[in-house]
């Protein structure tokens, strides 16, 4: 199975909150947003990542 992930946008407000990194690699609990995501979709290695 082919996993898409979208991670589009400019992230805007959380660089106004002081963020310097995208989305997706703001980290919550010691992990980047995105692996929290990739791990909700255990054994599966075809991942599509839509970038901007």
């Amino acid at each position: 199975m082919q996993i898409v992930i979208p991670m589009s946008g400019f992230g805007e407000r959380f660089r106004r909150a002081g963020y310097s990194v995208p989305k997706p690699l703001i980290e919550v609990d010691g992990k980047p947003i995105i692996q929290y995501v990739i791990e909700m979709f255990p054994g599966e290695e075809n991942f599509i990542f839509i970038c901007n």
